[in-house]
C-alpha cells in the first residue's frame, strides 16, 4: 500500500509526458518503478500501460504519419525481438542503462546546442534503428532511444514527429506485449497492476496531448530535446 502513491505518480507523470512529446513512457518509467516494484513485473507493466498511451495518440494523429519511415522502423523491429526477449532474462541491465544514458545525453546536446544540421538517413538506417529499438522494447520496455533518433534527424514539422513516433510505437507495443504473453512474462499479479492503472493513463495522455496542441513548433522541439537529455542523465545507473 505504501507503494502505490509513488507508482501512481510515475505513471501519471510517464504518461502526461509520452502524451505531449510523442515518446518518454517507458524511459520514465521503467527506471522509476523498479524503485517500487521487481523487474520482472515492471517491464511487462510497462509495456501494457504504454500501449495505452500508443493507442490513444495513434487514433488521434495516423494520418499524418510519415510510412516511409515507420515501415522500416517495424521491420527491425520485428528482426529486434528475439534478441530482446534474451536481454530480459540475462542481460546487465546496469550496462544497457549506461549506454541508453550516453546516447540520449549526446544526440540531446548535439541537437540543442552545435549549429542544426538536416539529415536525412536512409531505409537501412532505419531498419538498424528498428533492430535496436526491437531488442530494447522487448528486453526492458525502452523501445525509444533509437527511434527517436531516427526520427528527429529528418526534417519534420512537429505533427510529423509525433504522428510518426506514435504509429511506429503503436504497431511495435503489440509486438511486444504479443511476446510477453507467449513466453509468460505477463503474470496475474502484473494484470492486476494494469488496471489499477488504466485511469492514470489515460488521463496523464489527455493532459499531456492539450499541452502538446497549445505549443509552438520551436517550443515543442526544444522541450523534446530537454526531455530526452534529462531522460538520458535519469536512466544512468549512478548508485
Amino acid at each position: 500500500m505504501e507503494t502505490l502513491l509513488p507508482v501512481a505518480a510515475v505513471i501519471l507523470f510517464g504518461s502526461l509526458v509520452q502524451g505531449y512529446a510523442g515518446f518518454g513512457f517507458g524511459l520514465i518509467t521503467v527506471p522509476l518503478l523498479t524503485f517500487f516494484l521487481s523487474p520482472s513485473l515492471v517491464v511487462p507493466l510497462v509495456a501494457l500501460c504504454g500501449q495505452i498511451v500508443n493507442t490513444i495518440l495513434y487514433i488521434q494523429m495516423r494520418g499524418k504519419a510519415d510510412r516511409t519511415a515507420v515501415i522500416p522502423l517495424l521491420a527491425g523491429a520485428l528482426i529486434g525481438l528475439a534478441p530482446g526477449l534474451s536481454l530480459f532474462h540475462y542481460a546487465d541491465e546496469r550496462v544497457i542503462r549506461m549506454i541508453l544514458s550516453f546516447l540520449l545525453v549526446g544526440y540531446a546536446a548535439y541537437r540543442l546546442f552545435m549549429k542544426r544540421v538536416i539529415l536525412s538517413p536512409g531505409t537501412a538506417w532505419g531498419v538498424a534503428a528498428g533492430i535496436a529499438s526491437g531488442i530494447l522494447g522487448a528486453g526492458m520496455s525502452t523501445n525509444g532511444p533509437p527511434a527517436i533518433i531516427y526520427v528527429t534527424l529528418h526534417d519534420r514539422g512537429k505533427e510529423i514527429v509525433k504522428a510518426t513516433l506514435a504509429s511506429y510505437f503503436f504497431f511495435a507495443g503489440i509486438i511486444v506485449i504479443v511476446a510477453h504473453a507467449a513466453t509468460g512474462a505477463t503474470t496475474g499479479a502484473v494484470i492486476d497492476q494494469f488496471l489499477v492503472a488504466i485511469p492514470l493513463v489515460i488521463f496523464g495522455t489527455g493532459l499531456g496531448a492539450t499541452l502538446f496542441a497549445l505549443s509552438g513548433a520551436r517550443s515543442y522541439e526544444k522541450a523534446v530535446y530537454v526531455l530526452i537529455l534529462l531522460m538520458g542523465a535519469a536512466i544512468f545507473p549512478w548508485g
